[in-house]
């Protein structure tokens, strides 16, 4: 990374060039940047690096008139980054430190109150299910054809006509219909 140079003929910018606008629209969601279809690859090039939060500076090779503008990485700029990610990664890893005992303290105080009370342990916690890959079911949903209102209208009536002969059955066991000639309650009920 240090001493490294490089311009706008250069292989590599060249293909980080034809990827960006290949992926253009993603670039505008996740970094809200958005790249124009004739965009020089050095342009683009140096606001990725912006994106990280670094500098370029550049010097030119050559001879007057056939000179190549190169870029290098900021040096101040690139230490202060590197010394960033380290710090980082340093309290990532006391973070995870930290994690793993309070998990085998949170352990050996399970076995102590087994062992003490007889009290079992919590049950697995619950785990989310696989993932599907996108795949979504419309199992149970509603119907969302043009038809949707006169097929609602149709169960509706079925089961408003069979809700209609349940009751008849009911109130005719209640008058007595099916129990003889006196039946319970037949002075109360009345049937349309």
């Amino acid at each position: 990374m240090e001493g490294e140079e490089i311009c706008a003929l250069d292989p590599d910018v060249m293909k980080i060039a034809e990827a960006a606008s290949a992926s253009r629209v993603h670039i505008k969601a996740i970094l809200n940047l958005t790249i124009p279809s004739n965009c020089k690859p050095m342009w683009l090039v140096g606001v990725l690096i912006g994106q990280l939060g670094l500098k370029t500076v550049s010097r030119k090779k050559g001879k007057r008139g056939k000179q190549v503008r190169y870029y290098s990485l900021a040096k101040e700029n690139t230490i202060f980054a590197l010394l960033v990610l380290q710090y980082r990664i340093k309290q990532r890893e006391e973070k995870a430190i930290k994690e793993l005992e309070q998990q085998q303290k949170n352990k050996e105080h399970q076995d102590r109150m087994q062992t003490q009370y007889g009290i079992e342990p919590p049950p697995i916690p619950v785990a989310t299910p696989p993932d599907q890959e996108g795949i979504y079911t419309l199992e149970g949903g509603m119907d969302t054809t043009e038809n949707w209102l006169e097929k609602s209208k149709n169960t509706l009536d079925k089961l408003n006509s069979e809700l209609k002969q349940k009751l008849k059955l009911y109130l005719a066991i209640l008058r007595g219909d099916n129990l003889g000639n006196q039946g319970l309650n037949s002075s109360l009920i009345e049937v349309n």
